[in-house]
């Protein structure tokens, strides 16, 4: 079902961008900044494809679940304490929900911290975060398992670990450099 495929890559991708959107503007970004952005969410990714088409994906779900949890986590901070309690625990079953249907957003949800810095101070902040740690712990520990369980997955021994985070980051600057030159012609 062609529609149907195309149809759910509209919509993921364009609730992603909208995702994005709301939180630069959380963030207090512009207008202008925060639709470029929104922009970029959705042509950056397909500008290598044929068709300059995104494909959907469960990334995609992961991620907008956790950047509309982000936006909750922020307001959160501006809040008075019942209204604050609410958005807290919106954010984090928004961040659950995340984690569980994909890694994709724990390394976000680790630096997180960072982002919560700019709306409250260091004690608040961090103790916020360390509720979000909870997630990132057990979402790691549950891929990691998962993966060890797994018939088709191979672990990988220690001593290729090096190896393998240096072929991880030749492949992701790869990956990035292509989208700087999306047009190019492949050798």
């Amino acid at each position: 079902h062609t529609r149907l495929y195309l149809a759910l890559a509209a919509l993921l991708a364009v609730t992603m961008a909208f995702s994005v959107y709301v939180l630069l503007r959380e963030l207090r970004f512009s207008i202008v900044q925060s639709l470029a952005m929104m922009a970029l969410t959705i042509a950056a990714p397909s500008t290598e494809t044929v068709r300059f088409w995104f494909t959907p994906s469960g990334s995609q779900i992961s991620l907008t679940l956790f950047f509309f949890g982000l936006t909750l986590a922020l307001r959160a901070f501006s809040r008075t304490d019942t209204q604050s309690r609410r958005l807290y625990v919106g954010s984090w079953g928004l961040y659950v929900l995340s984690a569980a249907y994909a890694e994709v957003a724990l390394p976000l949800m680790g630096v997180g911290v960072f982002v919560y810095l700019t709306r409250a101070p260091l004690t608040v902040s961090v103790r916020r975060w360390g509720c979000d740690m909870v997630v990132v712990v057990v979402g790691y520990l549950g891929a990691s398992s998962f993966v060890t369980k797994t018939k088709g997955f191979v672990k990988l021994p220690r001593s290729l670990w090096a190896e393998h985070a240096r072929l991880l980051g030749d492949q992701a600057l790869t990956i990035f450099t292509r989208m700087l030159g999306p047009f190019s012609q492949q050798a």
